[in-house]
C-alpha cells in the first residue's frame, strides 16, 4: 500500500508540474498570431506559384517577338576593349589633329606671297574649320590630293614646261626670315623660319616673280600710267616690298673690343715709317 501511495503522489506532482508549465507557456493571442502568419505564408506561396508560369510565358513571347530579355541583355553586353583596340582608338583620335595641321601648313605656305600676319590668319582659320567641320577637312584634303596628282603629271610625266602647282613647304608656319646666331635659337625657330637652303631662296624668287607678273597682267593699263609722278613712287615701293619680303635677317654683329686698340697702336708705326721714307727722299 505504501508503494501505491508513493506512486499516486508522484503522479500528482508530475501532473501539477505539467499543468504549471502549460499555464505558464500557453498564450491564446500568440497562438492566434502564429496561425495567421502561417496562413499568410501559404497564400504567398500559392500566388507565387501562379505568377511564375505567367512570367515564363511573357519571356517566351518577348523572345519570339525579338525583344531582348534580361538574360539576353547580359549576353549582348560588349566585351571590354583590349590593348590593341585602345591603341587603334588613340591613333584615330590623333589622326584628325595631325591632318588638320598638315592642311593648315599647306595653306600657309601657299600664302607665302603675302605678309606674315596673313599667313598666320589663314593657318589658324584653316585649322579651326577643318577641326570642327569634318566635311570641309575631307574636301580640302581631296582638293590637295588632286592638285598634287596634277602637279606630278605636268612636271614629271608630260613634256611641257615646269609649273609651280603644288605649294612648296618652306616650314610648318613660315613667318620669319630671322637667322639666329645660336643653335638653341635655330632649334626653337625651325618650324617658323624660312628659307633654310639656297634652293628655297631660288624657289621664293621664282614665286615672287611669277606673282608680280600676274599682278601686272591684271592691270592692262599700267604701262600707260606707270610714268606718271603720282604712281612712280608707289610702284617703287611695291617693287621694293617684293624684293625684300623674304630677305634673311641676321643678328647685329658685336664689334670687337680689340679692334680700336690695334688701329691706335698701328697709327704711330705708320707715321714713323712715313717720316723715315720722307727723310730718305730728302737725303
Amino acid at each position: 500500500m505504501s508503494a501505491d501511495t508513493d506512486k499516486s503522489i508522484l503522479d500528482n506532482v508530475r501532473d501539477k508540474i505539467m499543468y504549471k508549465i502549460h499555464t505558464a507557456t500557453y498564450d491564446p493571442e500568440a497562438e492566434k498570431f502564429a496561425k495567421e502568419q502561417k496562413e499568410k505564408e501559404e497564400k504567398a506561396k500559392e500566388e507565387k506559384g501562379k505568377q511564375e508560369p505567367f512570367e515564363e510565358s511573357q519571356k517566351a513571347q518577348k523572345s519570339q517577338d525579338g525583344t531582348p530579355t534580361d538574360s539576353s541583355k547580359k549576353k549582348e553586353e560588349p566585351a571590354k576593349p583590349g590593348i590593341g583596340a585602345k591603341i587603334w582608338r588613340g591613333v584615330t583620335l590623333a589622326f584628325v589633329p595631325l591632318l588638320c595641321l598638315m592642311l593648315s601648313s599647306l595653306v600657309a605656305n601657299e600664302m607665302i606671297v603675302y605678309a606674315p600676319p596673313v599667313r598666320i590668319l589663314f593657318f589658324l582659320f584653316t585649322f579651326l574649320v577643318c577641326f570642327f567641320l569634318r566635311p570641309m577637312m575631307y574636301l580640302l584634303f581631296f582638293g590637295y590630293l588632286i592638285k598634287g596628282g596634277y602637279s606630278y603629271y605636268i612636271n614629271q610625266m608630260s613634256g611641257g614646261p615646269k609649273q609651280l602647282i603644288w605649294p612648296t613647304r618652306f616650314s610648318l608656319l613660315p613667318i620669319t626670315t630671322y637667322v639666329p646666331a645660336t643653335p638653341l635659337g635655330k632649334f626653337f625657330l625651325y618650324p617658323f623660319r624660312y628659307p633654310k637652303e639656297e634652293t628655297e631662296t631660288a624657289t621664293l624668287k621664282e614665286i615672287m616673280t611669277d606673282y608680280e607678273n600676274k599682278l601686272k597682267e591684271s592691270f592692262p593699263g599700267l604701262k600707260q600710267v606707270e610714268k606718271l609722278p603720282i604712281f612712280v613712287e608707289n610702284l617703287k615701293n611695291v617693287k621694293s616690298y617684293f624684293e625684300n619680303l623674304h630677305t634673311p635677317t641676321y643678328p647685329p654683329k658685336v664689334p670687337d673690343a680689340n679692334a680700336p686698340n690695334a688701329a691706335n697702336e698701328s697709327a704711330p708705326l705708320l707715321s714713323n715709317a712715313n717720316a723715315s721714307a720722307n727723310a730718305n727722299k730728302g737725303a
